[in-house]
């Protein structure tokens, strides 16, 4: 074919080429195309795009949105990390450290030290504190160690540093005195309201009665809890449980319980419960509900005093203990059952007032004392030699430092011997009393003894009576109801009984019954 014929196209076959060549090859695919100048070259079509593009936009703007946050919120938190920082060794400066004893020192009135003082946001702690008080305040010295408690983060933000509980996990001790006379009128304190909204506990507590090596009192080991229900008043109850009590050389107590109440006033009592050691069904109960309060600025003060089953050795102590057997209790009918006296400032100063009579469950016995055996003898009746009074036992109870003694006793054994009178023991063991000892009349007139009748002289309510001297000491106690019957024998005056005796006697058998 020539040439010619082959640029020779019909209509149809030019409108066909321009129609494949038009729609050439799909995007992306190379396509052959001839340049004006005869050249050829491969070409791609591109696919064209439109000018707008909506969702693209939109997630462009996203991303830049969620670039923008995550940059301020690592702002903020370095911002926050920062101020929490700053605010931590804010909390534990010098100067926050110096506030907070200025506030404690301006509600308590005492000079505060603290060691090794820490904070943080949401707690509070401290190696140690020490609170002093001056001369005219009761209290004398609180010291707390291992101190830790949580606090509310809100009260940062007010007034008051509040939380749940601020515990001495390592102890404390409460030295107490009697306060001196107050050199100036100090009634404008505290100055407001308490800035502390906690309680207080520690589980290994000493309270001391009296300042020195030898207090008066001393309570060791307790669980004390402390709470102020007044905020507008520098007070506070303080409540102790367990521990061992000291009271001078009258032995250790368990304690059940103790409730007092902390003030300038004083301390006042609320109750106070003890065991003696050894004896766990015993009990001393002091209350002090509607009396003056103790460790006042000098003077005795006095608490309600009850006892239950009280062993007498724990009650009369070693001595007197050993020659009374029985256990004792208060009467809990009357009001005023008995009284504790006490003045710290005076450490033999306290002493025990009180009526007592053995229990129910228990039934007295005496030991020791020679004229049982003598009366056994005299009378041929074994069981004086081991009298037991069950009928009655009781006797007006006092206690002090320097004389344990029993008054007004009337000891009561049906049928077989009553005894009254008073017996005491003083200080180093020495035995002091008169017993006025008497025998039912068909013993003393049915027995065959002539000297018996002369001695027990006295007759009243249906028995012969005689007085006794106790002498000696409790280790080996004497009386002289032996020498007595001697006298009688040789025909003198029995030495307890003679003229006075029979005109006793006389006045006895005249009077109209």
């Amino acid at each position: 074919m020539s040439d010619s014929d082959q640029e020779k196209y019909s209509i149809d076959e030019m409108m066909d080429r321009l129609r494949t060549r038009g729609e050439g090859s799909s995007n992306g695919e190379p396509q052959l195309v001839t340049r004006e100048d005869g050249t050829q070259v491969m070409k791609v079509r591109k696919r064209k795009r439109r000018s707008r593009q909506p969702h693209k936009e939109a997630e462009a703007k996203q991303r830049k949105r969620s670039l923008v946050m995550a940059a301020l919120v690592t702002v903020m938190v370095i911002a926050l990390g920062i101020g929490a920082l700053a605010w931590v060794f804010y909390l534990n400066s010098k100067g926050y450290r110096e506030g907070i004893e200025a506030k404690i020192a301006e509600w308590t009135g005492a000079e505060v030290k603290t060691k090794q003082f820490r904070s943080t946001p949401v707690s509070v702690g401290a190696g140690s504190i020490e609170l002093s008080w001056p001369e005219d305040q009761p209290a004398a010295r609180l010291t707390l160690h291992g101190i830790q408690g949580d606090v509310k983060l809100s009260s940062y933000f007010g007034d008051e540093l509040r939380g749940q509980q601020i515990s001495a996990a390592n102890g404390g001790e409460l030295v107490l005195r009697a306060a001196a006379p107050k050199i100036e009128d100090k009634a404008g304190l505290p100055a407001g309201p308490c800035p502390f909204d906690f309680s207080y506990r520690s589980k290994k507590f000493n309270v001391k009665f009296g300042e020195g090596q030898a207090p008066a009192m001393m309570l060791s080991g307790s669980e004390a809890s402390f709470q102020v229900p007044d905020a507008n008043r520098a007070m506070g109850n303080l409540v102790l449980q367990g521990g061992k009590t000291r009271i001078m050389d009258w032995g250790s107590f368990d304690l059940e319980f103790a409730s007092l109440t902390l003030s300038s006033e004083g301390v006042k009592v609320g109750n106070i419960e003890l065991a003696p050691e050894g004896a766990p069904d015993a009990e001393v109960r002091l209350r002090g509900d509607q009396l003056p309060p103790i460790l006042t600025r000098g003077g005795e003060s006095e608490l309600r005093f009850q006892l239950t089953e009280m062993p007498s050795l724990a009650l009369f102590g070693s001595g007197l203990g050993r020659i009374i057997d029985a256990k004792f209790e208060t009467p809990d009918h009357e009001v005023n059952t008995g009284r504790v006296f006490f003045d710290v400032t005076k450490p033999d100063s306290l002493r025990i007032d009180a009526p007592i009579h053995a229990t129910l469950s228990s039934i007295l016995t005496l030991h020791n004392l020679e004229f049982f055996n003598v009366l056994s003898l005299e009378v041929g009746n074994d069981r004086l030699a081991q009298a037991r009074f069950e009928s009655e036992a009781r006797a007006h109870f006092k206690r002090s430092p320097s004389e344990t003694k029993l008054e007004q006793i009337s000891f009561v054994s049906q049928s077989l011997i009553r005894i009254e009178g008073s017996l005491s023991e003083k200080k180093g063991g020495a035995l002091d009393g008169v017993l006025d000892v008497g025998l039912p009349d068909s013993t003393v007139l049915g027995t065959a003894s002539r000297a018996l009748p002369e001695v027990f002289n006295r007759r009243s309510n249906g028995h012969h009576w005689a007085r006794i001297k106790i002498s000696g000491t409790t280790a080996k106690p004497a009386d002289d109801l032996a020498e007595q019957l001697r006298s009688a024998l040789r025909g003198t005056s029995p030495a307890s009984g003679g003229s006075s005796g029979l005109e006793d006697e006389f006045r006895d058998l005249t009077t109209p019954r």
